[in-house]
């Protein structure tokens, strides 16, 4: 798989399987993909817009992969937050030498961002 194979997928709220994503499955499957990663729990009930199941989400798989901030480099995980809520995620992958993130949410869909 390639980070074009993930760009060609569309956003759909609670998209766990190709070609159907959102953000946490496109971070799901692409980080088992391009970094050869198990891969990273389903967390079905973790739908955008609710916040509170997402950075629980968040949380677990921070303990289980043994995760902790760090400065941006390919494969991490981003998390984007509102206060004390993860209100987004994404993936660091390198793009003609630079750091992007490779996201997905509505209504731009799947694209990577600096």
């Amino acid at each position: 798989m390639t980070i074009q194979y993930y760009l060609q997928s569309r956003y759909v709220e609670g998209g766990r399987v190709w070609p159907d994503l959102d953000c946490w499955g496109l971070v799901r499957l692409a980080s088992a993909d391009l970094f050869g990663r198990a891969p990273l729990p389903l967390y079905g009930a973790s739908m955008p817009g609710d916040f509170r199941t997402i950075t629980r989400a968040v949380s677990d798989v921070s303990g289980l992969l043994n995760m902790h901030p760090c400065q941006p480099r390919q494969g991490a995980i981003a998390t984007a937050w509102m206060g004390s809520l993860c209100v987004h995620v994404g993936l660091c992958v390198e793009i003609d030498g630079c750091l992007r993130i490779l996201e997905t949410d509505a209504p731009t869909g799947p694209c990577h961002t600096d």
